[in-house]
């Protein structure tokens, strides 16, 4: 996150307003809704993650019909990192989107974090979208 901030920053310049959010984020979110995942007992099975999952990189076969997920920009990581992109200001899967996931994949301990972490892995979704329309102010809302 430090080093997408820092290049949003670069193209937009710092915004004063945002400095002591972020440093919250660093020092207190991110530990909040991440250790656990790694705590009593618990332990994180990193996955293959698509990273890039959009209504562009998602569409049926069609041979059959059924899905084909393509134009990955993959890494390991948790599953549920990949779901940060349903919050996301252009693509917005939704709620819905999140709802029909966890039916087939079962949400980390603690699941009462599952949405305040999907949030935490939104934003990267959000800066991304800002560094890459540094002209458009609607991805930078403050």
């Amino acid at each position: 996150m430090r080093s997408l901030f820092e290049q949003e920053e670069t193209l937009r310049d710092v915004d004063k307003d945002f400095s002591n959010p972020k440093a919250d984020l660093y020092k207190n979110v991110i530990p909040r809704l991440l250790r656990p995942l790694e705590t009593g007992g618990r332990s994180v099975k990193p996955c293959l993650i698509h990273s890039d999952l959009w209504p562009g990189n998602v569409k049926p076969n069609a041979h059959d019909d059924k899905l084909c997920i393509f134009d990955a920009c993959t890494y390991w990581g948790h599953n549920e990192a990949d779901l940060g992109i349903c919050r996301n200001l252009r693509y917005r899967l939704g709620k819905q989107y999140r709802e029909e996931y966890v039916k087939h994949v079962q949400e980390s301990e603690p699941k009462e974090d599952f949405e305040d972490r999907n949030a935490l892995y939104a934003l990267k979704f959000h800066v991304l979208l800002s560094i890459m329309y540094p002209k458009d102010p609607q991805f930078r809302v403050t």
